[in-house]
């Protein structure tokens, strides 16, 4: 499956991973692209509406905010997690991501 990082803010925030975390990223990236939807926990978790959250776990968590749009999946969003749960502000994000990307 082919994976699309979806806007530049997604390319910005991939090219500055610490060196350190980079294979993780690329191991739980390789899974996504190689699994796709049949991807599941502990990297992959499904948020509803569409929205799954692509899972890094160590002391820095990493989360892809994820979708799958015409057997592609699109990298909607990223970020450092740094409370126990996704932000709304995130989710929100990432929703409207997704609403623009059905549109086209």
């Amino acid at each position: 499956m082919e994976i699309n990082f979806y806007n530049k803010k997604v390319e910005k925030f991939l090219r500055s991973i610490d060196k350190v975390l980079r294979p993780r990223v690329a191991k739980a990236l390789d899974l996504l692209e190689v699994r796709g939807n049949n991807l599941q926990m502990p990297y992959s978790k499904a948020l509803g509406g569409g929205l799954f959250e692509l899972r890094i776990i160590g002391v820095n968590q990493i989360r892809f905010i994820y979708t799958f749009n015409k057997n592609q999946a699109y990298i909607l969003h990223a970020f450092v997690k740094k409370t126990e749960q996704i932000s709304k502000k995130d989710i929100d994000y990432s929703k409207t991501q997704l609403k623009v990307l059905r549109k086209i």
